[in-house]
């Protein structure tokens, strides 16, 4: 059978097509310390919010604290995971058993925007031995893989040890069992092994949108949206007021000039709560 070479050649364009794809190393936490520069020279860091942590022999390990104030990141350079083929984050984690944490995915629709979107899936069922998780990028519905800016761990059921390493995308899905509940876009205001053996579950939570912030990876006001919504307490009521005030609210809010109020962080695994001062709104 005779094939044209034009057609061989559009056959040997598509073999090359798919043989680019092969699993890409975001960290191997080869560094010296846990903050630092990941294999995309890019800085991933837990800001001091973990109880302790230390880093050797390619073995993040850490424990958060009993407050849920605790996180790591992984901030990437506006990466393009859906062109380059990629379908899914793979993480190798050690933690306590049936213990969960939260997965944040950072994305912006274009690479020069200010803002950034967020979405979230909680992994949990964890086995208290060695597993790879595997997360599906289209667990993330609406973000946009070829703007992928940073991942966040966060929100930890249990506060005993954990241990990461080996943070990649891979070119697979593995099997994941998955769904979904209710969804919110919020803002901020700026200042700020490839086979999974996991048997973790999968859910997605809430999306944000939130300004980045060219001096640091976190501040107060995008700390404080990190628990996904808050609880406003008026003191000046004499039962005190409760009310959710979502972040994109809080500019409305400011204009407003409300009283001066404090804020209950809320995180989604447990009614353990924080205050945080808000400043004085300036009055016109």
């Amino acid at each position: 059978m005779f094939i044209p070479n034009t057609l061989l050649g559009l056959l040997g364009l598509t073999i090359a097509v798919y043989a680019q794809c092969s699993n890409f190393l975001i960290d191997d936490f080869s560094r010296p310390t846990p903050s630092g520069f990941n294999n995309l020279t890019s800085w991933t860091s837990d800001d001091n919010s973990m109880s302790s942590i230390a880093l050797a022999g390619g073995l993040l390990s850490f424990t958060p604290k009993p407050d849920h104030s605790s996180y790591f990141y992984e901030t990437l350079p506006c990466y393009q995971a859906a062109t380059q083929g990629y379908k899914a984050l793979s993480l190798t984690v050690k933690g306590p058993k049936d213990a969960s944490f939260m997965v944040e995915i950072q994305t912006k629709q274009a690479c020069t925007d200010n803002e950034y979107q967020s979405q979230w899936v909680v992994i949990s069922g964890l086995t208290g031995s060695v597993q790879t998780v595997s997360i599906s990028l289209s667990s993330f519905p609406g973000a946009n893989l070829d703007g992928i800016t940073g991942f966040v761990w966060s929100t930890y059921s249990q506060f005993s040890g954990y241990e990461f390493s080996n943070l990649r995308f891979t070119c697979n899905e593995e099997a994941a069992s998955s769904s979904t509940s209710a969804s919110r876009s919020i803002s901020a205001s700026p200042g700020a092994s490839t086979s999974a053996i996991s048997t973790s579950t999968l859910s997605t939570l809430t999306s944000r949108s939130v300004s980045a912030s060219s001096t640091g990876r976190f501040n107060r006001v995008v700390d404080l949206d990190r628990s996904h919504f808050v609880d406003c307490v008026n003191f000046t009521s004499p039962l005190f007021k409760f009310g959710h005030l979502f972040q994109d609210d809080y500019s409305l809010w400011k204009q407003q000039h409300q009283p001066l109020v404090n804020c209950v962080r809320l995180s989604y695994s447990s009614v353990i709560a924080r205050l945080v001062k808000l400043q004085q709104p300036s009055h016109r």
